[in-house]
């Protein structure tokens, strides 16, 4: 796999970092799925909560209340 982080000195002598390995491309590609398939899944079960269930004489709607007013 070779180096991961290559460091080089600046012209003051200071040990600074020159780059890192394309090698663990695929370790932040893995990490970045697996975050966003855990994101959606709280999102969905978060979601199901929130969702009022309908009883059996439905649910009111009230899209027309400023036609009330006029």
């Amino acid at each position: 796999m070779g180096e991961i982080v290559r460091y080089k000195r600046d012209v003051w002598g200071e040990e600074v970092i020159l780059g890192v390995s394309w090698d663990l491309l695929w370790v932040v590609a893995v990490a970045v799925l697996v975050l966003l398939a855990a994101h959606a899944i709280i999102m969905a079960a978060l979601a199901n909560k929130k969702i009022e269930k309908a009883s059996s004489e439905g649910r009111r709607v009230l899209r027309h209340l400023s036609l009330i007013h006029i």
